[in-house]
Order: C-alpha cells, then sequence, then structure tokens
C-alpha cells in the first residue's frame, strides 16, 4: 500500500500540462490521498517514525506558509488588474490560498516520502529507478514531437504553436514533455541526470552500461528542451561540487572541471544559451520600444522580460510586505508597477526564480524561503554527508528554485524527498534496530 501511494506521486508529479480546471493531476490525487492515508494509518494504530530534523523541516515550511498567508492578508488593500478570462482559481485572493495549498502539500508530499526513503533502502531505489524511467518516457514523447514538428517545417510557418510534447517560439523547437514549456522540462530532465548519477555513483544501484544508455537520451532531451535554467541549474550544482563539496585533490578538480566544461560545450551550442542570454540582455534594453512597437506581443510584454522591469517596482515599493504571494500576475497590469509597458493580453508570471518571489513575498519572507529551501544540506553535513553528489541532490530544490522553478511544482521536493531519505537512513535503520 505504502510503495503505490509513494509510486502514484512520482507517477503524476511531471505530468503539470494535464491539468482540469487548472488543476494538476498529482494534486486531486493528493488532496484526497493524503487525508485517506492518514486517516488509515491511525485507526489502524500505525505511526510514522518521523524523524526529529523532518519535523523541524516541517515546521519551518508551516511557519513560512503561515507568515505567507498573513502578507497576502494584508495585500487585499490593494486594488487587483486580473487579466480577462482566466479561471477563479486564479482570481484575488483565491490565488493566494491556492498557492499555499500546493506549497503545503508539496511538503507534506515530502515529509511522507522523506520519512519512508529513510526507514527502506529498497524502497528509495524503486522510487528513484521509477524517477528516471518517468523522466526518459517524457523525452522520448518530447523527441518524438520535436521531431515531427521539425519534419513538418511548422517552426517556419508557425513560429508560434503549442503541438503535444513540443512547441515553436521565435520559430525555435523546444522539447516540453507534459509541460507547459520548454524551460520547465529542461530542469525536470536535468534532475533525472543527478538522480541517474546519485544511483551510479553513490548507491551502486546500476551498472555503467544501463547508466550510460540512459544518461545519453537523457542530455539530447535537456538540449532539445534549451532550457537555459536547466543548464544553469547542472552548472551551479557542478561547480559547488567541485569547488566547495569535493574532497578530492586540485589537480582532479581541474581535470574534472575541464571535462565536464568539454562535455557541456556541444550542449550549449546545441540549446544556444549564450545567444539566448545575449538576447534576453539586448530585448532587455529595448524593452519599452519594443512594447510600444508591438503591444500584444507575449513574448514581450509577458514572461521574464516584463518581469525584469516590473517585478523590480513592486519590490521598491513593497520591500518589507510584497505583495502577496501568488499576486504578481494579479498586480502585473497595475500602472503603478508596469510604467510604460503595455498590460499583458493573458495570465502573466515572471519565471524568475527567487528574484520574482521577492516582489511577492518581500525581501525578509525570502530570505527566510531561501534559508529553509537549503535546509536538506544542512541536514546533510549534520549527519556526517560529505559525498559531492548526495550534496549535489540535496541541493537540487535550491538552484532549482533559484533559476525559475515555481515554487508550486511538485518533483523538487521529491528530489529532496529521496536526498534526504538517503542522509537520513543509517540513523534511522539504528533507531529501527
Amino acid at each position: 500500500m505504502t510503495t503505490f501511494f509513494l509510486a502514484a506521486i512520482f507517477v503524476l508529479a511531471p505530468l503539470a500540462n494535464l491539468r482540469i480546471a487548472d488543476i494538476e493531476p498529482v494534486e486531486f490525487y493528493l488532496l484526497a490521498a493524503l487525508p485517506l492515508g492518514a486517516i488509515f494509518s491511525f485507526r489502524r494504530g500505525l505511526r510514522l517514525a518521523i524523524p526529529r530534523e523532518l519535523l523541524i523541516l516541517a515546521e519551518r515550511y508551516g511557519a513560512f506558509l503561515a507568515m505567507a498567508a498573513m502578507l497576502a492578508a494584508l495585500a487585499w488593500r490593494f486594488h487587483f488588474y486580473p487579466p480577462p478570462g482566466v479561471s477563479w482559481l486564479k482570481s484575488p485572493p483565491i490565488i493566494s490560498i491556492v498557492r499555499i495549498v500546493q506549497v503545503a502539500i508539496a511538503v507534506a508530499a515530502m515529509i511522507a516520502v522523506a520519512a519512508a526513503a529513510a526507514r527502506s533502502a529498497r524502497l528509495a531505489d524503486f522510487l528513484a529507478r521509477l524517477y528516471v524511467a518517468i523522466a526518459l518516457a517524457e523525452v522520448v514523447y518530447g523527441a518524438a514531437c520535436w521531431l515531427a514538428i521539425w519534419r513538418g517545417g511548422a517552426a517556419a510557418s508557425a513560429p508560434e504553436m503549442d503541438w503535444y510534447g513540443a512547441q515553436t517560439r521565435w520559430g525555435v523547437i523546444h522539447a516540453r514533455g507534459c509541460f507547459v514549456e520548454g524551460g520547465p522540462f529542461g530542469v525536470y530532465v536535468a534532475s533525472a541526470i543527478v538522480l541517474l548519477l546519485f544511483r551510479y555513483r553513490v548507491t551502486r544501484r546500476i551498472s555503467g552500461g544501463s547508466f550510460w544508455a540512459t544518461l545519453a537520451p537523457l542530455i539530447a532531451g535537456l538540449g532539445l528542451s534549451r532550457s537555459k535554467a536547466g543548464l544553469c541549474t547542472l552548472a551551479a550544482l557542478g561547480l559547488c561540487s567541485l569547488a566547495i563539496w569535493g574532497d578530492t585533490r586540485v589537480t582532479r578538480k581541474a581535470a574534472a572541471a575541464i571535462g565536464a566544461a568539454a562535455l557541456l560545450a556541444p550542449l550549449v551550442y546545441v540549446t544556444r544559451a549564450a545567444a539566448g542570454v545575449a538576447g534576453y540582455l539586448d530585448n532587455y534594453a529595448r524593452l519599452e520600444l519594443k512594447a510600444a512597437q508591438n503591444p500584444f506581443d507575449g513574448s514581450t510584454v509577458e514572461g521574464r522580460l516584463a518581469a525584469l522591469y516590473v517585478a523590480p517596482a513592486m519590490v521598491a515599493r513593497h520591500p518589507l510586505a510584497g505583495v502577496g504571494i501568488g499576486n504578481y500576475s494579479e498586480l502585473r497590469n497595475s500602472p503603478r508597477y508596469s510604467g510604460d509597458l503595455p498590460p499583458a493580453p493573458g495570465w502573466d508570471e515572471p519565471g524568475l526564480g527567487f528574484f520574482g518571489y521577492a516582489a511577492e513575498l518581500g525581501l525578509p519572507l525570502l530570505c527566510y524561503l531561501m534559508f529553509v529551501v537549503w535546509t536538506p544540506v544542512r541536514i546533510a553535513h549534520r549527519r556526517g554527508e560529505r559525498g559531492e553528489i548526495a550534496l549535489a541532490l540535496c541541493a537540487f530544490q535550491f538552484f532549482a528554485e533559484l533559476f525559475g522553478t515555481p515554487i508550486t511544482f511538485y518533483y523538487p521536493y521529491l528530489i529532496s524527498a529521496l536526498a534526504l531519505g538517503h542522509v537520513m537512513r543509517p540513523r534511522a535503520e539504528s533507531e529501527a534496530d
């Protein structure tokens, strides 16, 4: 029963684009399964042996959510500018409640998975294998859709198109799997790469041949996604592993860095990451002019480019309390923050990671959130973990959310849960004995 309950979370978590009334499949499942699982456990007299560190982590997330709720209540004084045609779940103040509930059930799922993984190495490895297998299936699906668009010439005839597991943006094809865009999909694939490396180098549960046979398509999927956020997440984890957590000699670190750069260079070329960054800088410098020329161009007046203009204005006006969790999209079209930018034609989210949350949460609460998300690394250090790959797995959620993954996405919490289960297993087993 426990295995089925947890496996369903891992299967449903990456199906982010298969929504019904703006609710993801994993949210439907967790909203029903978590209360039923708790009732079933207590009726049978069962108690989860949750390690103390996990309880502290849950308490810290609880404190964050309580403070976010209070600041969101303060934000009700604002005059909102919701875009037309959005679901009632995205209307103020419902959107703040929805975001808080999303984070709460994600944290509950993380604690449940981490506690189970700490008790059973076999269960933890099964869930890790399942995670990588689902990611591999999504890569195959996204690559097939990418190939269909490429062979059909749709990128030239329809520069803005969504087609199942792939999409075209500005005439460039992106694999996206079951995600809304290629960027989040690339970060998800990056998480599977780190987890695969963890199984190969740390737990030793996969052979060398299987490792390389799985790694190759995952790297290809990351390249087809053209996700700069995915590359930045891997690069940050790699740098931390080499420069901070690694305990090898300097010469070996340098050799590893050169090897990593040699492997990464073709991938950067494929994704045009450098050109993409240069394009962002150029577009930002000419943002107001381009917005005036093309006021209905979503690539100009929505997303990260507009957020680089709007979010700082929100932070400048509300540095301590923010505008309320989830309320960036409700206030994006306010003249107080958008200035001369045209209003966004649809639902617009910043996509700036922690920087975007500075506008919603305020700077003090954002710093506390970053402290909480870094907690798995602190727990690993206290537990005596010194392996750079295990620490990278613990830190994945932090860097993924730093580079743009919303805190309401579920798969980073699952990566943290598997990492915590690994670092806490020796103590959990000794207590069970």
